[in-house]
């Protein structure tokens, strides 16, 4: 099983993967001042948003009651 995971990636999911370089994409967009300054300003909001929807009357691997 593990020979064929090796080969279905480096035959078919490497190529398609390596036509995309996301560190130039975080050292160009993502790693700039203001982004930084907007994320650590909006951290606390962004916490509870996310406290508040995320499924935490759910249980695991069950569906989401709201």
């Amino acid at each position: 099983m593990s020979v064929a995971f090796k080969l279905m990636f480096e035959n078919e999911l490497f190529p398609a993967f390596s036509k995309y370089d996301s560190h130039t994409w975080r050292k160009t967009i993502l790693w700039q001042e203001d982004i930084d300054y907007t994320l650590k300003t909006s951290l606390e909001p962004l916490k509870a948003v996310y406290k508040r929807s995320s499924g935490s009357n759910a249980l695991p691997g069950g569906k989401q009651y709201m």
